[in-house]
């Protein structure tokens, strides 16, 4: 829940506010350590509202097209502190309890381990 919870910088606040020019974007849960990509919900639902990504259509580094859900997309969350509420619904005990984690990170830690171990058996 720490790396959710410090992504809330990227997105604007209860009030519509933000983000602020330093924030960084989003990143897809599917990107690797290193060679993030941004995550294409976030940009469709408050990718307008980042700086950053306005200055980045603006200079046409960034189709305005992925401001926008696709026709077949499944819905999305209006607002990060909704996906934050969501997660926090879904996780169960003391998330501040060191090691705490939910299902959401014990999926992403699988994961993560079973692209390990695919690179170390392509290696071989």
């Amino acid at each position: 829940m720490p790396l959710a919870e410090k992504l809330r910088a990227t997105c604007p606040n209860e009030r519509g506010m933000g983000p602020g020019m330093d924030a960084t974007w989003f990143a897809c849960h599917q990107s690797k350590d290193g060679a993030e990509i941004p995550c294409a919900g976030w940009l469709a639902k408050v990718g307008n509202a980042h700086p950053r990504v306005r200055l980045a259509v603006m200079e046409g580094r960034l189709d305005p097209e992925v401001l926008t859900p696709g026709q077949d997309w499944p819905a999305l969350y209006d607002t990060y502190p909704q996906v934050m509420e969501q997660l926090y619904a879904t996780c169960s005990g003391d998330m501040n309890a060191v090691g705490a984690s939910c299902p959401h990170e014990q999926q992403r830690d699988l994961d993560d381990a079973q692209d390990a171990g695919s690179s170390q058996d392509e290696a071989r």
